[in-house]
Order: structure tokens, then C-alpha cells, then sequence
């Protein structure tokens, strides 16, 4: 299940979320800050934290559990990570938002995929190294791993932040 693009004219939603108003315009912008410090737009993500999105979400999710659940080895969620202009978050985005909604989705796709295997890949990147961060997300996520029964694959890739992850990873 792919949500999100890494092109600027790929956009990984139905015509109709993007062009629904009720839908917000369906997708953010993604964007890369190469080393002279602009932002540039590298592809799109799904607004899982607007609720109308998540609902749409949650249908397709459903539809696709009774058709193949059982039918297929697994079914794999796309990375948790996403990029902003960090002086122009799209509207009505806050990083527990966005957080929850990535949590409550994974908690739907295994409700929904009972004799699959869901795998969700987690790589919050900056969203989860905020200065003021204590973590307590990281952890939370992680230990839901046992309660729901997914399998949880890190992705440690921000090589910048990778020995304050592991510092949270032995907490």
C-alpha cells in the first residue's frame, strides 16, 4: 500500500480525494532541502491525518481485507516518514496528528488483515527527533508491535540522528 510519491507528478490517491473539497485536496506536498537550503518538491503524501482522508482510507483498507486477507503472504504499509518546507506545513498538519493517525492506521490494517501478515515500516525521521521530543512516541509505536501483532521494520535512516535513536531504542 503506497500513500505517498518520491515524483512531483505521481499522486498515489484517486482523482476524486484530490478534488473532493471535503477531502482538503487529499495530498501535501513532500519536499527535499538539498545542502543550499531550499526546499524543493519531491513527490506527495496522503493527508492521513485529515479525518475524511482517513475514512476514505479505512473503506479502501476493508474492501481489500475482504477480497485478500488470507490470500496473500502479507500486505506492506509504506514507510511513516515525510517531509515538509518546515516554513509552510501543509494546513491543518501538527506532528501529533500525524503521529496518531499512522498509529490508528496501522491499528485498522491489522484489525482488518487477520491471517496476513502486516508489515509497517518506521522511520519518523525529524518529526520524531524534535528537540523536545522525549521519545515517548518511538516507544509507544514499538510497543504495540506485541499487542497487535505486526512486524515492525526500523528504518534508522537520518544518519544524523541515528545515536540519539539508538539511545531511545535501549530505553
Amino acid at each position: 500500500m503506497q500513500d505517498r510519491s518520491f515524483e512531483p507528478t505521481v499522486f498515489n490517491v484517486p482523482d476524486y480525494i484530490r478534488e473532493d473539497s471535503i477531502y482538503h485536496g487529499g495530498v501535501a506536498k513532500q519536499y527535499d532541502v538539498p545542502g543550499e537550503g531550499k526546499s524543493v518538491a519531491v513527490g506527495w503524501v496522503a493527508r492521513v491525518w485529515d479525518p475524511a482522508v482517513r475514512e476514505r482510507y479505512r473503506l479502501l483498507i476493508e474492501k481489500l481485507a475482504a477480497e485478500f486477507d488470507g490470500k496473500i503472504y502479507g500486505i506492506n504499509l509504506p514507510e511513516t516518514a515525510v517531509d515538509f518546507d518546515e516554513k509552510n506545513y501543509p494546513e491543518d498538519f501538527s506532528f501529533d496528528k500525524y503521529f496518531y493517525a499512522e498509529l490508528n492506521n496501522i491499528k485498522m490494517v491489522r484489525k482488518a488483515f487477520r491471517k496476513s501478515i502486516v508489515l509497517q515500516y518506521v522511520n519518523f525521521g525529524t518529526i520524531f527527533f524534535k528537540p523536545d521530543s522525549s521519545a515517548i512516541e518511538f516507544r509507544v509505536f514499538y510497543g504495540m508491535t506485541g499487542l497487535i501483532k505486526i512486524d515492525l521494520k526500523l528504518l534508522l535512516i537520518a544518519w544524523k540522528l541515528y545515536p540519539r535513536a539508538q539511545r531511545f531504542w535501549h530505553q
